[in-house]
């Protein structure tokens, strides 16, 4: 028998020899990088984190991998973050009681906070307001009421010993709002770094924006205190700042300046704050706002929120508050001199775009859902019939060469995630999954403060406000977005969308058991317990690379959600 093996091996050597160098070719060309790069990518030390983090995200240095498992050896649902930037914090002192013995309305002025403090965070800061609370930490404040100080110069001192019971950071107002005209300027950057030593005011802002070190606050208040005539210390303190050329990133809204610049009642302010930052954020992006649409055959149901917020955001502020320009951009652009355009694109963007993107990352359950337009996905199911990854390969066509596969189309948009997830830049990124709310129009919760300002508010057909509205199956989703556009585009977006499928004739039904299908699969993909946890687990591990990025979006997502949560709970 064995002699019989070798005659037949000898007589067919050729043939045998050709067969093992075939093999090792698809062996090599399958498993080797594409590129010098993807190797040293790929190859990190693994993390010595063994246990499973209790929110299933890790902070790492060596994140910039297609896939978080050969970073970590935890758990293979564990994923892999960049290190949390911290944020220079940016106070403004608050009284209540302050505001409304001077006659003024305390509830406008929180309005107004609630601004500020969205712009500054859109911006990178960590925006915190202090009150009378801190100032009494200041040894010397049990003796200012036998000193005898004049309430005007009495108000600066508190803020000042307010400022000097916290750590490093900004001390500004709250009706100095940051209006960004170039997120990488040179004294935005610096002031974002928090590395400050002079005590420091600008030009163009005097003592509303001033910034030192906790020691230069500490030795400028013991010379007030050890001064003679203090009240005259008070008035002469801005002599002791060291004065830096105008910054001309931040706009002006005090009372003065509102009633001698702008011809509105004061309790417009808020509307005005806004209307400018939306004109501001939109002038960044001429050419409008983008909906990344991988799948418009059969999957447009992914885009509906983005498709809400995007009408949202073209649709430019009222006019008499558009007219206007902020302080600090005397010829600034009106929204309503231009006209925006939303854009449905299969593919990200390339980074030399003029446009604002929106992109909605499926779970790669849901995608399979639509593709095939059933809920009922088994392991035969997805080896037979299913192509793997094909959200990123579709995604990612105009930013990412095809001679690359999807492990280098996942670090694409993971890089675009981080680069957008401080200050947004080119992109606003979310899970599908995660979308389902829609309050105010909003793709979700953290939309606002990403952008730094409040969409418009929509009201429903009974007058309540539209984050008023509970959403928890699709077909209410479907409701939610007819209220943010407008009936034509409903009727474009929506329904016309979903009774073009190729394999389907028209009929506004299909609507509905789409509808059915995604609210099934949306529980199937969130749930935590349950026998749906293997097939998700089975689907994510045939399309590796999408499910990768998936997780890595919300993980990233949720943090930043967490940190601005937690960051509210303190304030209180």
């Amino acid at each position: 028998m064995t002699n019989k093996f070798y005659s037949f091996v000898r007589g067919r050597r050729r043939a045998v020899i050709l067969l093992l160098v075939a093999v090792g070719l698809i062996f090599f060309v399958d498993c080797y990088p594409k590129s010098h790069s993807d190797m040293t990518r790929v190859q990190v030390h693994v993390s010595s984190v063994t246990e499973v983090p209790a929110n299933n995200y890790i902070p790492s240095q060596s994140w910039e991998t297609p896939f978080s498992f050969l970073v970590s050896s935890a758990d293979i649902d564990v994923v892999v973050l960049p290190l949390l930037e911290e944020r220079c914090p940016v106070y403004a002192y608050f009284d209540p009681e302050e505001i409304e013995a001077q006659g003024n309305n305390v509830t406008l002025e929180k309005e107004i906070v609630q601004a500020w403090r969205k712009a500054f965070w859109s911006a990178g800061f960590k925006p915190v307001l202090l009150n009378i609370e801190n100032a009494k930490t200041h040894k010397k404040y049990t003796t200012l009421d036998r000193l005898g100080i004049p309430d005007e110069h009495r108000k600066s001192l508190l803020r000042l010993m307010a400022y000097s019971s916290v750590p490093t950071g900004i001390l500004t107002s709250h009706r100095i709002i940051p209006m960004i005209k170039s997120p990488a300027d040179e004294q935005l950057l610096f002031l974002r770094s928090c590395k400050f030593s002079r005590f420091s005011i600008y030009k163009d802002l005097g003592t509303n924006l001033i910034f030192g070190s906790t020691e230069s606050v500490d030795e400028l208040l013991r010379r007030i205190f050890s001064s003679e005539r203090i009240s005259h210390a008070i008035g002469q303190m801005k002599g002791s700042f060291h004065t830096e050329s105008k910054i001309g990133q931040f706009a002006d809204y005090s009372y003065s300046y509102v009633s001698q610049h702008y011809q509105i009642p004061q309790y417009k302010v808020p509307d005005l704050i806004r209307a400018h930052l939306h004109s501001n954020f939109m002038s960044q992006f001429p050419g409008g706002v983008s909906v990344v649409n991988p799948f418009p055959d059969f999957a447009s149901s992914i885009t509906y929120p983005s498709i809400a917020t995007a009408n949202a955001l073209i649709k430019c502020p009222p006019t008499d508050l558009d007219a206007t320009c902020p302080s600090n951009i005397p010829k600034c652009f009106h929204c309503n001199g231009h006209k925006y355009s939303l854009q449905l694109v299969t593919s990200v963007p390339d980074s030399t775009s003029s446009l604002f993107s929106l992109i909605t990352l499926p779970h790669p359950m849901t995608l399979l859902a639509l593709t095939h337009h059933t809920d009922n996905i088994n392991a035969d199911f997805v080896r037979r019939k299913t192509l793997r990854d094909q959200w990123l390969i579709k995604a990612t066509q105009s930013v990412v060469d095809r001679e690359y596969g999807a492990p280098e189309r996942a670090l694409q948009i993971k890089k675009l995630a981080v680069v957008n997830s401080i200050i947004l830049k080119s992109a606003y990124i979310s899970t599908f999954e995660e979308q389902w709310n829609l309050a105010n129009c909003e793709v979700d919760s953290y939309f606002s403060w990403a952008a730094g300002f409040d969409l418009p508010r929509v009201k429903r057909s009974s007058q309540k406000e539209f984050s008023d509205l509970e959403v928890s199956s699709f077909p209410e989703v479907l409701s939610a977005v007819s209220y943010c556009v407008s009936k034509e585009d409903y009727e474009h977006f929506v329904i016309e969308s979903e009774t073009k499928r190729p394999d389907r004739t028209p009929d506004r039904d299909v609507v509905k058991t789409l509808s059915d299908i995604l609210t099934t699969v949306k529980s199937q993909v969130l749930s935590k317990t349950g026998t749906f946890i293997r097939t998700r687990k089975m689907v994510e591990a045939w399309n590796i690379a999408d499910s990768e990025v998936w997780k890595f979006v919300k993980a990233l997502n949720e943090r930043t959600m967490n940190e601005e949560r937690l960051w509210e709970e303190r304030l209180g």
